[in-house]
């Protein structure tokens, strides 16, 4: 038993060493990894999960259905945002390269959640009594995976946290929540990297 166990906490005070990994939602470690030792990353090109892709085009079957619809250019806008907010912090902290390689570590991100404060053009389109004034509560997530020459070192999950709908913050912009998760989340992984 005490062999099973010290490996496992081994892992656990790896993962709990640094204030990085405290940060996200869920940070599971699949091995001791020290992060800060690694000067160069490689951000593969972030996707969209299914459940982000299916709503392309998606038609609410009621009223009351939540699923709201995305376009394409949604999808691969926000991407595009995230990908320069990581690219930015983490630059400060690492060296990007163009591909994985011994020593490189490969961030592997997947957009799980999307959702705009303001209406998209595909909702324009689904529900015509909708106006560009009208405010939502936003939302944001991804999953990500940590690893070196497809060895997984760590899989994270994270999402952006509750704004209230009359936040200013957020009632501004169509994507102002996804905006603020994309900087925050870029900020977490530049601070497991230092």
């Amino acid at each position: 038993m005490k062999r099973i166990l010290a490996p496992a906490m081994l892992v656990l005070a790896a993962a709990c060493a640094t204030s990085g990994p405290a940060s996200f939602d869920s940070f599971e470690a699949a091995e001791a990894a020290d992060f800060a030792s690694y000067d160069q990353v490689y951000i593969a090109p972030i996707t969209a999960s299914q459940d982000v892709l299916d709503r392309i085009g998606a038609r609410p079957i009621s009223r009351f259905d939540r699923t709201r619809p995305l376009d394409q250019d949604d999808i691969d806008g926000q991407i595009e945002d995230l990908r320069e907010a990581i690219e930015e912090r983490v630059g400060r902290v690492a060296t990007l390269t163009d591909a994985p390689g011994p020593g490189v570590l490969t961030m592997q991100i997947t957009l799980t959640e999307l959702q705009s404060n303001r209406p998209t053009m595909a909702e324009m389109r689904e529900d015509p009594s909708l106006s560009f004034e009208s405010i939502s509560v936003g939302a944001a997530a991804v999953d990500i995976v940590l690893s070196e020459e497809g060895r997984t070192l760590a899989t994270i999950e994270d999402e952006n946290f509750f704004r209230r709908i009359d936040d200013p913050a957020v009632s501004s912009r169509r994507w102002a929540t996804a905006d603020i998760y994309f900087d925050r989340l870029s900020r977490k992984l530049a601070d497991l990297l230092a």
